[in-house]
């Protein structure tokens, strides 16, 4: 497995949200340079706008960095629409329930 990116949504209550949005490319570097490239877009991780979290995982499954995001740059980056917050938490939910089972 190579490293890869992961968006996590934060939600209206502040828990973070599984959104099978990620991204992988051809080489590790290919995927870190991809990431960095968001970076110039970052937010304190404290300011009310930051509603995702891009996660850069290393191939043994360890989190290489993350960078805290607006709406407008999740669209961007990711070329999805938001959803609004139902749909992340409940996708959230029925994922962690298919991992658990």
């Amino acid at each position: 497995m190579k490293r890869y990116m992961e968006m996590i949504y934060i939600d209206d209550k502040g828990d973070a949200r599984l959104t099978g949005i990620g991204a992988m490319f051809e080489t590790d570097d290919e995927t870190t340079v991809a990431f960095e490239s968001i970076r110039a877009k970052e937010l304190d991780i404290k300011n009310p706008k930051a509603k995702f979290i891009v996660d850069l995982w290393e191939k043994n499954g360890s989190i290489v960095d993350s960078i805290a995001i607006d709406v407008p740059t999740f669209e961007s980056v990711s070329g999805e629409k938001f959803q609004g917050n139902q749909h992340y938490v409940d996708y959230d939910v029925k994922k962690n329930a298919e991992l658990r089972a």
